[in-house]
């Protein structure tokens, strides 16, 4: 049966394709480059996409972040106790 509706069909969302913007959005990937990926428009993507679009830079900081503290706190201690001394 032909689609009997004027132009493109509806997109759908699929949890595959949110994990490739948010991976995308990270690596610096400009939303015009991510819709042409995903092959849809734009405001397509902003429209199904807009929460990976908006935070997943800001949640790939934090992580990383959190883990520059951790390794700082971890040498920081280690210092702190003397650290490992070399013998020679």
């Amino acid at each position: 049966m032909e689609n009997t509706t004027p132009g493109r069909p509806e997109y759908n969302r699929t949890e595959s394709d949110a994990k490739n913007v948010e991976a995308l959005v990270i690596a610096g990937v400009p939303q015009s480059r991510i819709a042409r990926v995903l092959k849809i428009s734009e405001p397509t993507l902003r429209k199904h996409y807009r929460e990976e679009l908006d935070i997943s830079k800001a949640k790939a900081n934090a992580i990383v972040s959190q883990a520059l503290f951790k390794s700082a706190k971890y040498f920081g201690l280690k210092h702190k106790q003397g650290g490992e001394r070399k013998t020679t």
